[in-house]
């Protein structure tokens, strides 16, 4: 439930109730804290633990309660059989100064692809990276031929390029922090978004 942090849900007037507000924080997948924060009529409510809800009512009203993952999950069945999986990330490697795969990295590739190929609507993002040797020019275009030839990997084996979005950060987000220069092979890379 990690990309559904919160409910929003709306009572409107068809129901022949005032309109209404509820908010409904739902844990993350990870189990990392987190919260919200209503501000509504100069009162400002916050939730921080998994299945706190706040409603805010006509008029500005806020109450708040608690409720269930069991009821949660009855109520918003719906939303919750329609919400996208989580993005899925992974980092591939490169031999220097190529676009070509290390060996390790090209084993990988096969579980992106199963990965891609079972989502029902999957898109991939691939962001290329070079280490800190050479010029910035250089190395832009060796980032974003490292991303456009795993682009073109993929799409050869059933991906659908318009599922794939590239990008070349050359030398700008350095992965291992280095001087100018150095040789830094986990900073030649690709990283894998698929959503």
């Amino acid at each position: 439930m990690d990309q559904l942090l919160l409910f929003l849900v709306s009572i409107g007037v068809a129901h022949g109730l005032q309109p209404s507000t509820t908010v409904t924080l739902l844990p993350k997948d990870d189990g990392t804290p987190n919260g919200v924060v209503i501000t509504t009529n100069g009162q400002t409510q916050t939730i921080v633990n998994a299945f706190d809800v706040i409603e805010v009512q006509s008029g500005g009203r806020v109450v708040q309660t608690t409720t269930t993952q069991e009821a949660v999950a009855q109520a918003y069945k719906a939303v919750l059989d329609a919400t996208p999986l989580p993005p899925e990330r992974y980092t591939l490697y490169f031999k220097t100064g190529t676009s070509e795969l290390t060996d390790e990295s090209s084993a990988t590739l096969d579980a992106i692809l199963q990965v891609l190929l079972n989502r029902p609507v999957g898109e991939l993002f691939i962001t290329g990276h070079t280490d800190s040797v050479g010029n910035m020019e250089a190395n832009d275009a060796l980032s974003l031929a490292r991303a456009n030839a795993l682009r073109d990997l993929v799409v050869s084996k059933g991906v659908q390029a318009g599922q794939v979005e590239t990008i070349g950060r050359g030398e700008r987000a350095l992965a291992i922090a280095t001087a100018d220069n150095v040789s830094e092979p986990r900073n030649r890379r690709v990283e894998v978004v698929i959503r």
